[in-house]
């Protein structure tokens, strides 16, 4: 499912996190942020003591991030607001962060945060590179398939 929003989520707030690509597979969840033009993960620079974006941390995230990363403090959770959100995910399956691999600093952002997680959430994290998501595709017997990522490769991909 494109643009999905997890039903029973922790989050019963207006404005839930939406994953630009979702898999279920027998009972299996598999959340994906995705990459690929936008410049940048998503931050809230601004937080007021009792404002907006603070209620929202302690109502909703905040008890998710003491049992998936303690030691992050809500504005180390607001310098990287989108990662996190994706991040406190990882309780209902795994989630995927997918990006071009010379997007370095997208990587690095994603992986400091996996860093400060507890280690029996760390493993469900992962990071995909598009580049290796197509060649995985390409090895794909049916032809249907392996020749749209082949055309893909060669006019996304190829610099």
């Amino acid at each position: 499912e494109f643009e999905h929003n997890e039903d029973n989520s922790f989050e019963q707030c207006r404005n839930k996190t939406q994953f630009d690509f979702y898999l279920n597979c027998e009972g299996k969840k598999a959340f994906f942020e995705i990459k690929y033009t936008e410049q940048n993960f998503d931050y809230i620079s601004e937080i007021q003591e009792g404002g907006e974006y603070d209620k929202k941390y302690l109502n909703v995230y905040k008890e998710q991030m003491n049992k998936i990363a303690p030691s992050v403090s809500e504005i180390d959770f607001f310098n990287s607001y989108q990662v996190w959100r994706n991040i406190c995910h990882v309780i209902y399956g795994d989630v995927y962060f997918v990006c071009l691999k010379d997007r370095k600093d997208l990587i690095k952002e994603v992986q400091s945060a996996i860093e400060k997680c507890d280690l029996s959430f760390k493993e469900r994290i992962h990071i995909l590179t598009i580049e290796t998501l197509v060649n995985r595709a390409l090895k794909n017997k049916e032809a249907r398939f392996s020749n749209h990522y082949k055309e893909f490769k060669e006019k996304y991909l190829q610099y």
